[in-house]
């Protein structure tokens, strides 16, 4: 594992701990999906490698993504609030875009 990755891994892992007293308070019924689809998206991201940093970025990017994707699934699956399902239906569309647009410059771009 390269520096960067060593240093952002902990930097999760040390945000996690600060946060391990308020996850222990109640959980709302999409507490776990939540929980499932964010180490199912940083496992990824971390396996999201490339030799080139600009194409290990965007694939990371992409990963990024397609987690954010997967909360905003659980959201609407969850909660009756009109503003905020749109606000979620509207994430869902950008990052959906985005990760198109990365994949496109993948293509495009990996050597």
């Amino acid at each position: 594992m390269n520096n960067s990755c060593g240093i952002f891994a902990a930097s999760i892992l040390a945000l996690g701990l600060a946060a391990a007293p308020a996850l222990a308070q109640e959980k709302s019924p999409a507490s776990d999906e939540y929980e499932a689809a964010m180490k199912d998206m940083q496992s990824r991201m971390m396996e999201a490698s490339d030799d080139q940093a600009d194409v290990e970025f965007a694939k990371k990017m992409i990963e990024h993504h397609q987690g954010g994707v997967a909360m905003v699934d659980i959201v609407l699956k969850y909660t009756e609030d009109e503003k905020l399902r749109e606000m979620a239906q509207k994430t869902k569309a950008m990052q959906e875009k985005e990760t198109k647009e990365l994949q496109a410059w993948i293509e495009e771009n990996d050597k």
